[in-house]
Protein backbone atom coordinates (compact mmCIF):
# COMPACT_ATOMS: atom_id res chain seq x y z
CA UNK A 1 0.00 0.00 0.00
CA UNK A 2 1.31 3.49 -0.81
CA UNK A 3 2.17 5.92 1.95
CA UNK A 4 0.08 9.01 2.58
CA UNK A 5 2.84 11.20 1.18
CA UNK A 6 3.20 9.14 -2.03
CA UNK A 7 2.62 10.87 -5.35
CA UNK A 8 -0.49 10.36 -7.43
CA UNK A 9 1.44 8.22 -9.93
CA UNK A 10 2.69 5.85 -7.19
CA UNK A 11 -0.80 5.56 -5.74
CA UNK A 12 -2.20 4.72 -9.16
CA UNK A 13 0.47 2.04 -9.75
CA UNK A 14 -0.32 0.48 -6.39
CA UNK A 15 -4.03 0.53 -7.21
CA UNK A 16 -3.39 -1.27 -10.53
CA UNK A 17 -1.22 -3.85 -8.76
CA UNK A 18 -3.98 -4.50 -6.22
CA UNK A 19 -6.62 -4.75 -8.95
CA UNK A 20 -4.54 -7.28 -10.91
CA UNK A 21 -3.93 -9.38 -7.81
CA UNK A 22 -7.64 -9.30 -6.93
CA UNK A 23 -8.81 -10.27 -10.41
CA UNK A 24 -6.26 -13.07 -10.75
CA UNK A 25 -6.88 -14.27 -7.14
CA UNK A 26 -3.11 -14.54 -6.72
CA UNK A 27 0.02 -12.43 -6.50
CA UNK A 28 2.22 -14.99 -8.25
CA UNK A 29 2.39 -12.73 -11.31
CA UNK A 30 4.61 -10.39 -9.27
CA UNK A 31 7.29 -13.04 -8.72
CA UNK A 32 7.25 -14.91 -12.03
CA UNK A 33 10.61 -15.01 -13.85
CA UNK A 34 9.02 -14.81 -17.31
CA UNK A 35 6.51 -11.96 -17.46
CA UNK A 36 4.50 -11.56 -20.65
CA UNK A 37 2.25 -8.60 -21.38
CA UNK A 38 0.24 -10.74 -23.80
CA UNK A 39 -0.35 -13.49 -21.25
CA UNK A 40 -1.32 -10.94 -18.63
CA UNK A 41 -3.77 -9.30 -21.01
CA UNK A 42 -5.40 -12.64 -21.82
CA UNK A 43 -5.75 -13.48 -18.13
CA UNK A 44 -7.29 -10.12 -17.26
CA UNK A 45 -9.55 -9.75 -20.29
CA UNK A 46 -13.01 -11.23 -20.24
CA UNK A 47 -13.59 -14.07 -22.65
CA UNK A 48 -16.32 -13.19 -25.13
CA UNK A 49 -18.04 -15.54 -27.49
CA UNK A 50 -16.97 -15.20 -31.11
CA UNK A 51 -19.26 -13.00 -33.15
CA UNK A 52 -21.33 -14.81 -35.74
CA UNK A 53 -22.44 -11.76 -37.70
CA UNK A 54 -19.16 -10.31 -38.98
CA UNK A 55 -19.63 -11.60 -42.54
CA UNK A 56 -23.00 -9.83 -42.70
CA UNK A 57 -21.30 -6.46 -42.16
CA UNK A 58 -17.71 -6.76 -43.37
CA UNK A 59 -18.13 -7.80 -46.97
CA UNK A 60 -17.34 -5.75 -50.07
CA UNK A 61 -20.96 -5.40 -51.21
CA UNK A 62 -21.84 -3.40 -48.08
CA UNK A 63 -18.78 -1.20 -48.58
CA UNK A 64 -20.76 2.03 -48.03
CA UNK A 65 -19.32 3.09 -44.65
CA UNK A 66 -22.51 4.58 -43.24
CA UNK A 67 -24.47 1.41 -44.06
CA UNK A 68 -21.81 -0.74 -42.42
CA UNK A 69 -21.65 1.30 -39.24
CA UNK A 70 -25.43 1.46 -38.74
CA UNK A 71 -25.82 -2.27 -39.43
CA UNK A 72 -22.95 -3.03 -37.05
CA UNK A 73 -24.56 -0.95 -34.29
CA UNK A 74 -28.00 -2.46 -34.92
CA UNK A 75 -26.70 -6.03 -34.67
CA UNK A 76 -25.09 -5.18 -31.34
CA UNK A 77 -28.20 -3.32 -30.08
CA UNK A 78 -26.15 -0.14 -29.69
CA UNK A 79 -28.31 2.35 -31.56
CA UNK A 80 -29.57 5.33 -29.57
CA UNK A 81 -33.22 4.36 -29.62
CA UNK A 82 -35.90 6.17 -27.63
CA UNK A 83 -36.03 3.25 -25.20
CA UNK A 84 -32.41 4.07 -24.28
CA UNK A 85 -32.77 7.86 -24.28
CA UNK A 86 -36.12 8.30 -22.53
CA UNK A 87 -34.93 7.27 -19.02
CA UNK A 88 -32.35 10.08 -19.19
CA UNK A 89 -34.93 12.69 -20.18
CA UNK A 90 -33.51 13.16 -23.69
CA UNK A 91 -36.88 12.45 -25.34
CA UNK A 92 -40.44 13.24 -24.31
CA UNK A 93 -41.57 9.63 -24.69
CA UNK A 94 -40.28 6.21 -25.72
CA UNK A 95 -42.78 5.57 -28.51
CA UNK A 96 -41.62 4.67 -32.03
CA UNK A 97 -41.23 7.82 -34.12
CA UNK A 98 -42.52 6.00 -37.21
CA UNK A 99 -45.66 4.26 -35.94
CA UNK A 100 -46.19 5.89 -32.54
CA UNK A 101 -47.71 2.72 -31.13
CA UNK A 102 -44.94 0.75 -29.43
CA UNK A 103 -41.72 1.32 -27.52
CA UNK A 104 -38.89 2.19 -29.88
CA UNK A 105 -36.10 -0.33 -29.35
CA UNK A 106 -33.93 -2.30 -31.76
CA UNK A 107 -36.23 -5.32 -31.90
CA UNK A 108 -39.18 -3.07 -32.76
CA UNK A 109 -37.31 -1.15 -35.45
CA UNK A 110 -35.89 -4.35 -37.03
CA UNK A 111 -38.55 -5.52 -37.85
CA UNK A 112 -41.72 -5.35 -35.77
CA UNK A 113 -42.82 -1.85 -36.79
CA UNK A 114 -45.32 -1.99 -39.65
CA UNK A 115 -43.51 0.71 -41.64
CA UNK A 116 -40.15 -1.03 -41.35
CA UNK A 117 -41.53 -4.50 -42.00
CA UNK A 118 -43.24 -3.33 -45.18
CA UNK A 119 -40.09 -1.50 -46.33
CA UNK A 120 -37.99 -4.64 -45.87
CA UNK A 121 -40.61 -6.82 -47.56
CA UNK A 122 -40.79 -4.58 -50.62
CA UNK A 123 -37.03 -4.41 -51.06
CA UNK A 124 -36.59 -8.16 -50.67
CA UNK A 125 -39.45 -8.73 -53.11
CA UNK A 126 -37.68 -6.44 -55.60
CA UNK A 127 -34.70 -8.83 -55.46
CA UNK A 128 -36.92 -11.89 -55.75
CA UNK A 129 -36.62 -12.91 -52.09
CA UNK A 130 -39.36 -13.70 -49.62
CA UNK A 131 -39.12 -14.61 -45.93
CA UNK A 132 -41.43 -14.55 -42.91
CA UNK A 133 -38.59 -13.71 -40.49
CA UNK A 134 -39.19 -10.57 -38.45
CA UNK A 135 -35.82 -9.94 -36.79
CA UNK A 136 -32.70 -8.44 -38.33
CA UNK A 137 -30.33 -11.22 -37.34
CA UNK A 138 -32.72 -13.98 -38.42
CA UNK A 139 -33.22 -12.36 -41.85
CA UNK A 140 -29.45 -12.16 -42.38
CA UNK A 141 -29.04 -15.72 -41.13
CA UNK A 142 -31.80 -16.84 -43.52
CA UNK A 143 -29.97 -15.14 -46.39
CA UNK A 144 -26.74 -16.88 -45.43
CA UNK A 145 -28.43 -20.27 -45.40
CA UNK A 146 -30.98 -20.16 -48.20
CA UNK A 147 -29.80 -17.66 -50.81
CA UNK A 148 -28.26 -19.81 -53.54
CA UNK A 149 -24.85 -18.57 -54.70
CA UNK A 150 -22.39 -16.25 -53.05
CA UNK A 151 -23.31 -13.31 -55.29
CA UNK A 152 -27.03 -13.41 -54.47
CA UNK A 153 -26.25 -13.83 -50.78
CA UNK A 154 -23.99 -10.79 -50.65
CA UNK A 155 -26.47 -8.73 -52.63
CA UNK A 156 -29.09 -9.64 -50.02
CA UNK A 157 -26.70 -8.55 -47.25
CA UNK A 158 -26.19 -5.21 -48.99
CA UNK A 159 -29.95 -4.92 -49.45
CA UNK A 160 -30.69 -5.48 -45.76
CA UNK A 161 -27.90 -3.07 -44.77
CA UNK A 162 -29.54 -0.46 -46.98
CA UNK A 163 -32.92 -1.12 -45.36
CA UNK A 164 -31.47 -0.71 -41.86
CA UNK A 165 -29.77 2.55 -42.80
CA UNK A 166 -32.88 3.94 -44.52
CA UNK A 167 -35.07 3.04 -41.53
CA UNK A 168 -32.72 4.95 -39.21
CA UNK A 169 -32.76 7.87 -41.63
CA UNK A 170 -36.58 7.84 -41.79
CA UNK A 171 -36.77 7.64 -38.00
CA UNK A 172 -34.45 10.64 -37.63
CA UNK A 173 -36.51 12.56 -40.17
CA UNK A 174 -39.66 11.81 -38.17
CA UNK A 175 -38.02 13.15 -35.00
CA UNK A 176 -36.15 16.19 -36.28
CA UNK A 177 -38.27 17.23 -39.28
CA UNK A 178 -41.66 15.91 -38.10
CA UNK A 179 -42.00 14.13 -41.44
CA UNK A 180 -42.04 10.41 -42.20
CA UNK A 181 -40.81 9.60 -45.73
CA UNK A 182 -43.17 7.55 -47.85
CA UNK A 183 -42.45 3.86 -48.22
CA UNK A 184 -41.94 4.27 -51.96
CA UNK A 185 -39.31 6.96 -51.51
CA UNK A 186 -37.44 4.88 -48.90
CA UNK A 187 -37.52 1.80 -51.13
CA UNK A 188 -36.31 3.86 -54.12
CA UNK A 189 -33.32 5.14 -52.12
CA UNK A 190 -32.37 1.60 -51.11
CA UNK A 191 -32.72 0.32 -54.68
CA UNK A 192 -30.51 3.12 -55.98
CA UNK A 193 -27.79 2.38 -53.40
CA UNK A 194 -27.84 -1.37 -54.12
CA UNK A 195 -27.79 -0.88 -57.90
CA UNK A 196 -24.90 1.56 -57.63
CA UNK A 197 -22.90 -0.81 -55.45
CA UNK A 198 -23.46 -3.83 -57.72
CA UNK A 199 -22.51 -1.85 -60.83
CA UNK A 200 -19.37 -0.65 -59.08
CA UNK A 201 -18.35 -4.21 -58.12
CA UNK A 202 -19.11 -5.64 -61.56
CA UNK A 203 -17.32 -2.73 -63.26
CA UNK A 204 -14.17 -3.44 -61.27
CA UNK A 205 -14.33 -7.11 -62.25
CA UNK A 206 -14.65 -6.25 -65.94
CA UNK A 207 -11.73 -3.80 -65.70
CA UNK A 208 -9.60 -6.45 -64.00
CA UNK A 209 -10.37 -8.98 -66.78
CA UNK A 210 -9.53 -6.40 -69.45
CA UNK A 211 -6.15 -5.74 -67.83
CA UNK A 212 -5.44 -9.48 -67.72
Amino acid sequence: MPSVAASGAVKYICKVKLDCTTRLHSNSWLTTTKYSIGDMYRQLSEQHAKTNWFHFVWNRFTIIPKHRVILWLALQDRLKTKARLFPYGVTDNDLCALCGLHTENSSHLFFSCHYNTECCRKVLHWLGFSTHRTSLFMILKWAHRYCVGGFRRKVCYADVAGVVYQICKARNSAIWDAMVPSLDSSVSCIQFAVRHRIKSILGKKVSARDRD
